[in-house]
């Protein structure tokens, strides 16, 4: 079983009590990896672009829709009860759903669509087109909500983890000195954690949950547990900024606000892997190094093409790896002595991934592959060195005449 993949999701409203905007893009082995989440609006939409094909999942209440909770009738019809009417269910009925179930739904005239699994991300079954999935995702993102409040400390934190089959969102907030909130997702909804620690004036403890349609539900269910674990241990040193209970402090200690990022699933089907068109005589892919952002560090730029190449591992384009790793030790020799280091040992690490994939991946050739690979190298040699001036004899010395190089070369083209 592989190891899933972690990627950092990006957060607009991270110092926010509720997050506004959750996304992540990844690419792993044959695929890319596109997230967008609105937690606020009970909004999500989930791409998955292979090769041959992409597949989209959403979760958006249509126009006129109504957000509720009924409780399912199964037998001869599968109907579900809403408040005092009986109706039919509109679209497939979700797998492991019991008789008697209260589950949450949309209604809009008469019409019933079941909504289990909520905002929770995961692989959907509509194949459409790249193009249009580039623009959902970018329309997903518009019109976002106003600003809210900003009383808890910490900030929201997260990733995208995808284990090769299902996709997951792990949001972390340090609320305490000594309590984390983390709030998991899986394809049949949202669960909690917090993790009170030992100190001094209190004992470790822990409280959990699950079971919730939405994002928004396990978050306000996490915080409500999380004040009462806290101030179970300190009634002085809660989970709120000074500053939303102090103004003359807020005054002279504003909140600084983070710095903003690049958007990471805008990487999403725009140019592919990156690689131009392959070599005629090798047929291996060509690359364009990665450019350096404005503004970027050269710790920063170092970093991003050895996380670059680290993905290059295990989808074929070695070569692109290998450039990226030499043009990041590059840039390290100009850092201070423990960032070059540190640069140094992501290289290496991600240089012996690099070896041993390609040691356990390298196709067996028949001589006569062999034989006609060092032939085109030849070739290509003796090309260059007749450019140059310069033909080398069966004894390895060279003869610099040009006239000659140029005759002999003719001569090999005519037999």
């Amino acid at each position: 079983m592989t190891k899933p993949r972690r990627f950092r999701l990006d957060i607009v409203g991270e110092l926010e009590d509720r997050p506004r905007l959750l996304r992540a893009y990844g690419r792993v082995r044959g695929a890319e990896l596109a997230v967008v989440l609105r937690p606020t609006e009970q909004r999500a939409l989930f791409v998955l672009l292979g090769k041959e094909s992409c597949v989209l999942w959403k979760h958006e209440l249509e126009p006129g829709e109504k957000r509720t909770v009924g409780k399912l009738r199964l037998g001869k019809k599968t109907e579900i009860q809403v408040g005092s009417r009986v109706m039919q269910i509109v679209g497939e009925l979700p797998a492991g759903l019991a008789k008697g179930q209260v589950v949450p739904v949309a209604v809009k005239s008469g019409r019933v669509r079941v909504l289990v699994g909520g905002d929770a991300p995961r692989v959907g079954t509509d194949e459409v087109v790249t193009a249009d999935a580039v623009v959902r995702v970018k329309a997903m993102q518009r019109g976002l909500p106003p600003k809210g409040p900003m009383t808890l400390r910490g900030r929201w934190t997260g990733a995208l983890v995808w284990d090769g089959v299902v996709p997951s969102i792990e949001l972390k907030r340090k609320l305490a000195a000594y309590g984390t909130l983390v709030c998991r997702s899986t394809p049949m909804g949202w669960s909690w954690t917090f993790e009170r620690a030992k100190r001094w004036y209190s004992g470790e403890k822990r409280e959990e949950g699950s079971g919730y349609d939405t994002l928004m539900d396990a978050i306000e269910a996490g915080l409500t547990a999380a004040m009462r674990l806290v101030r179970e241990a300190c009634g002085v040193r809660d989970t709120s900024r000074r500053a939303a209970l102090d103004d003359a402090w807020a005054a002279t200690h504003p909140i600084a606000m983070p710095r903003e990022r690049a958007n990471p699933v805008e990487k999403l089907g725009a140019k592919g892997c990156g690689c131009k068109a392959k070599d005629e005589v090798t047929g291996l892919p060509e690359y364009d190094r990665m450019p350096r952002e404005r503004g970027e560090s050269a710790y920063g730029y170092a970093r991003r093409m050895v996380s670059e190449a680290n993905a290059r591992v295990g989808e074929g384009h070695h070569r692109v790896a290998e450039d990226l790793l030499k043009e990041a030790e590059r840039q390290a020799a100009s850092l201070s002595g423990s960032k070059a280091q540190r640069v140094y040992e992501y290289v290496d690490h991600v240089r012996g991934k690099l070896s041993h994939y390609m040691a356990s991946n390298r196709p067996s050739q028949t001589p006569e592959v062999e034989k006609d690979a060092i032939l085109v190298a030849a070739f290509r040699e003796a090309v260059r060195l007749a450019g140059s001036g310069r033909l080398l004899r069966p004894d390895g010395t060279g003869v610099p005449d040009v006239e000659r190089n140029r005759s002999a070369v003719a001569e090999d083209a005519r037999s």
